[in-house]
């Protein structure tokens, strides 16, 4: 989590779109940024997936913006429900084998 108040002056490095906190987790944990899916209802919250290589799925809902909806068909991906998102990633790790 983020220590730092989201009305500072300057963005940090770590509230997202920022990517120090994935970063920090990849290195801790040692996951694969490239394998990774980032999910969410908001563009700053797959937008890390550019940064790692990975996938982004961004599921909308009544306060995700236009713009967020349009940049995620032409940049990422977009699901309809949080249910087809886990299936599209179920299906990608099918692909991949099992997962370790």
């Amino acid at each position: 989590m983020c220590p730092h108040a989201p009305d500072r002056d300057e963005p940090c490095a770590c509230r997202k779109p920022g990517v120090l906190l994935y970063e920090q987790a990849i290195a801790d944990h040692g996951l694969d940024g490239a394998a990774s899916f980032f999910l969410g209802d908001m563009w700053r919250d797959i937008a890390p997936a550019r940064a790692f290589g990975g996938r982004g799925i961004l599921i909308p809902n009544e306060k995700t913006p236009r713009q967020e909806r349009e940049r995620a068909a032409r940049e990422a991906e977009i699901a309809p429900s949080l249910t087809d998102a886990t299936a599209r990633i179920i299906a990608a790790l099918g692909n991949r084998g099992t997962p370790r």
